[in-house]
């Protein structure tokens, strides 16, 4: 058994008659089996012929070592199979396949580095002596994508390291195989992401608002998203005075501006901001001190009177705050509750005031009203200060209205009744 005209897929078989047929009167059938270096201990069947001791043999695999033998069959049945025929290589072929299982891993010494790692070429497949792989990688951002960066890779590696990437980042990788003939196709797209690191940015100061005696809000210019080096989880405030520092979190990533409470009269503080992630925070901004004002809200207004009216009502005086803060008063919030009900709150602005309690109010005992004070400035309003409390008078028309009367000594003397 020889075999000629070898091709990446076939090749043709020949071999000479048996000379002995078995005195059969049935011409011969010749029938091709083969077994291959994939699978040396199983033949399989290439094809059966009748008479003509030839056959072309196709449907082979590229760069494979085939061996052939052939069995004769006459009307009684078929003989033993010749001798095998020589080790036959089909030619090797472009690669119909690509490598296997390629993946990647973040390096544990760096968040910006990526192993990618692949398996060989199958056979068949591979179809000939592997020359050198194809690795193509780009950044896979939400924008139009980038060029390709293609790199080489030695027949014999199956890793390649990818460094200074962006962090937290998804790069595209996709990698094919070389042979003597031509390259193979290029394997489905795989998908890797950098690790995070704290970010690389430092937010700015802008401004400070809104600065009183116990709070100011501070406005911060944020880190540049190229800079974040992961999933901002926002910002870290600090701020210390006498060596005190304290930290209040922003966990917005989004929040530019943020309102600092609960801080000391007429102390300099000195402010500081930072942006952070998963894996940490990054470089503070350049520290900037702020102020606050004194303690500037009014006191608690004095001298505070209250008194039944003949006739119904009632009569509240007071004077102005000893201390007024840093501006003078400017207006007072007045508070009262029946029988420890719902405070009524009324702002006086005006210099005047008529409070009417309802109707239905007067079928009901009133057996107790109080009364308090807030004294208000620029700065906001001071402590509230409550009247003596008072009975109610014996005497509460049940058809009427019960009408309070207030008079105003605390602006500028009296100013008026309501």
């Amino acid at each position: 058994v020889q075999t000629s005209d070898p091709s990446s897929r076939g090749c043709s078989l020949n071999w000479l008659m048996p000379s002995f047929t078995g005195n059969s009167r049935i011409g011969l059938t010749y029938h091709i089996e083969y077994n291959s270096s994939l699978n040396p201990t199983t033949f399989l069947r290439a094809g059966s012929v009748s008479t003509q001791p030839s056959i072309a043999i196709s449907g082979l695999d590229p760069d494979v070592d085939y061996q052939f033998r052939v069995l004769a069959q006459n009307e009684i049945g078929r003989g033993e199979p010749s001798r095998l025929s020589r080790v036959f290589t089909t030619l090797p072929a472009i690669p119909s396949a690509y490598p296997l299982h390629l993946r990647a891993r973040q390096s544990s010494s760096s968040s910006n580095v990526l192993l990618a790692l692949w398996d060989r070429t199958p056979v068949p497949g591979v179809n000939g002596p592997v020359i050198k792989y194809h690795f193509r990688y780009r950044k896979n951002a939400s924008e139009v994508a980038s060029e390709w960066i293609t790199k080489s890779v030695g027949s014999h590696n199956f890793t390649l390291t990818l460094a200074e990437l962006d962090l937290h980042a998804v790069y595209a990788m996709s990698i094919r195989v070389k042979n003597s003939v031509g390259w193979g196709p290029w394997s489905p797209v795989y998908y890797a992401q950098t690790g995070e690191s704290p970010p690389s940015g430092a937010p700015a100061i802008l401004k400070f608002t809104n600065i009183t005696a116990r709070s100011v809000t501070i406005h911060f210019e944020g880190v540049p998203s190229k800079l974040q080096n992961g999933i901002l989880r926002g910002y870290k405030i600090s701020y210390r005075v006498d060596s005190d520092p304290k930290i209040f979190g922003v966990t917005s990533p989004r929040a530019r501006h943020v309102t600092i409470n609960g801080l000391l009269p007429n102390r300099k503080y000195v402010f500081d901001v930072r942006a952070y992630n998963n894996a940490g925070s990054g470089p503070k901004s350049a520290e900037v001190n702020v102020t606050t004002l004194e303690d500037g809200l009014p006191g608690v207004p004095v001298n505070l009177k209250a008194e039944w009216k003949e006739g119904g009502g009632a009569v509240l005086s007071w004077n102005k705050p000893s201390e007024i803060g840093r501006s003078d008063v400017i207006k007072y919030k007045i508070a009262y509750q029946i029988d420890n009900g719902d405070w009524i709150v009324y702002v006086v602005i005006d210099n005047s005031l008529a409070l009417n309690l309802p109707d239905s109010i007067g079928g009901i005992s009133v057996n107790e009203l109080k009364f308090r004070i807030t004294a208000s400035n620029h700065q906001g309003y001071g402590s509230p200060a409550s009247f003596p409390q008072i009975p109610a008078p014996d005497q509460l028309s049940s058809d009427e209205p019960f009408y309070m009367q207030i008079w105003f000594w605390g602006l500028a003397g009296e100013i008026g009744r309501a």
